[in-house]
C-alpha cells in the first residue's frame, strides 16, 4: 500500500509537458490549469517586433536618402516643362534648308502637354498618395537619375531656341547626345506597375516622346552646323538622305524592340514636320529628302498599326 502511495507521488512529481499553443489546459476534474510559456517562446516574441523594426528603420532611411532625388526630380520637372512651353511659343523653325530640318511646334507641344500630363500624375501619387510602387519604380537605385536626363533636355530646348547661331547648334549636339544616353539607360531601368493611362504619360509616355526627339535633335544639330559652312552644297545633298533614313531606322527600331507605340507616333510626326518643311522650302536640286520624309512616315504608320493590334497587351507593361 505504500509502494503504490509512493509511485504515485513519484509520477506526480515528474515534469509534465507544456503545449506552446494553449497556456490554459483542463485537468480529468475539469479545472483550468495555466501554464506559464517556456523560455524559448518568450525569446521568440521579443525578437520578431525587434527584426520588423529594423525593417521599418531601413525602409525610414531609404525614404530619407531619396527625399534630395525627389526634390531634384520635382524640380527638374518643372524647368523641363517651362522651357517647352517656351520653346513651343517660339515656334521653332530654321529660316533656310537644312537636312533634317523641321517644323517643331508641333513636336514640342505634344511633348509637353504629355509632360504636364505625367507630371500631375506623379506628384499625385507620390506626394498626395504616396504610392510606394510608384516611388520605388521612379526612385530607385538607377531610375532616380531621371532628374539629370530632364536637366539636360531643359539645356538642350534653351539651345535651340537661338536657331540662328552655330554655337547653339553645337551645344545642342552636345545636349541631345548627353540627353539621349541618359534617356536611353533610365528607360531601361525604371520599371514600376501602374494603370494605362501612368505608362503612356511617363515611362511610356514622356520618356519616349524625349527618346525619340533627342534622337531626331543630334542629326538636326549636325545638320544645321554643317549647312552654316562656306562649301555645304555637297553636305546638303549627301546628309540629307542619309540623315532622313537614320532617324527613322533608329526610333522605329526602338519602338518595334521595347513595344513601345509612342515612339513610333513622336517619328511620324517628326517625319510628317520634316515633310512639310522640305516642301515648304523647296530647294531645287535636292529632291530625295521628301521621298524619304513620305516613305518613312508610311513606315511609322505600319508600325503603329502593328503594335496597336498585335502587341496591345505589351504597350501598357513596364
Amino acid at each position: 500500500m505504500e509502494e503504490n502511495q509512493q509511485g504515485q507521488l513519484s509520477e506526480n512529481l515528474q515534469p509534465q509537458p507544456v503545449q506552446e499553443e494553449n497556456a490554459y489546459q483542463s485537468n480529468p476534474e475539469g479545472n483550468n490549469i495555466y501554464n506559464p510559456p517556456t523560455l524559448n517562446t518568450i525569446i521568440t516574441s521579443n525578437i520578431q517586433p525587434n527584426e520588423n523594426q529594423s525593417k521599418q528603420n531601413a525602409n525610414n532611411n531609404n525614404s530619407d536618402t531619396n527625399s534630395l532625388w525627389y526634390d531634384l526630380s520635382i524640380l527638374s520637372w518643372f524647368l523641363f516643362l517651362c522651357a517647352g512651353l517656351t520653346s513651343y511659343k517660339e515656334h521653332l523653325a530654321p529660316t533656310l534648308y537644312m537636312p533634317a530640318g523641321a517644323y517643331l511646334t508641333l513636336v514640342i507641344g505634344l511633348i509637353t502637354t504629355i509632360g504636364t500630363i505625367g507630371f500631375i500624375i506623379y506628384f499625385k501619387n507620390t506626394t498626395l498618395n504616396k504610392n510606394q510602387n510608384m516611388l520605388n519604380g521612379l526612385l530607385g537605385e538607377m531610375s532616380k537619375y531621371h532628374s539629370v536626363c530632364l536637366f539636360l533636355v531643359t539645356l538642350l530646348l534653351i539651345s535651340l531656341t537661338n536657331s540662328h547661331l552655330k554655337a547653339s547648334f553645337v551645344f545642342s549636339l552636345i545636349f541631345s547626345i548627353l540627353s539621349y544616353g541618359t534617356l536611353f539607360f533610365v528607360y531601361l531601368k525604371t520599371e514600376f506597375e501602374g494603370a494605362w493611362y501612368e505608362m503612356l504619360t511617363i515611362k511610356k509616355g514622356l520618356f519616349s516622346c524625349l527618346i525619340a526627339f533627342t534622337c531626331y535633335t543630334m542629326f538636326y544639330s549636325i545638320g544645321a552646323i554643317g549647312s552654316m559652312n562656306d562649301d555645304n552644297e555637297d553636305f546638303l545633298k549627301g546628309s540629307g538622305v542619309s540623315f532622313s533614313i537614320l532617324i527613322g531606322l533608329g526610333n522605329l527600331g526602338f519602338a518595334f524592340f521595347f513595344k513601345d507605340i509612342v515612339v513610333a507616333i513622336m517619328n511620324l510626326l517628326i517625319y510628317i514636320e520634316m515633310g512639310k518643311f522640305f516642301y515648304d522650302k523647296k530647294p531645287g536640286n535636292i529632291k530625295a529628302d521628301g521621298v524619304i520624309d513620305i516613305i518613312m512616315a508610311i513606315v511609322s504608320f505600319g508600325v503603329i498599326f502593328y503594335l496597336l493590334f498585335k502587341e496591345r497587351d505589351n504597350l501598357y507593361r513596364s
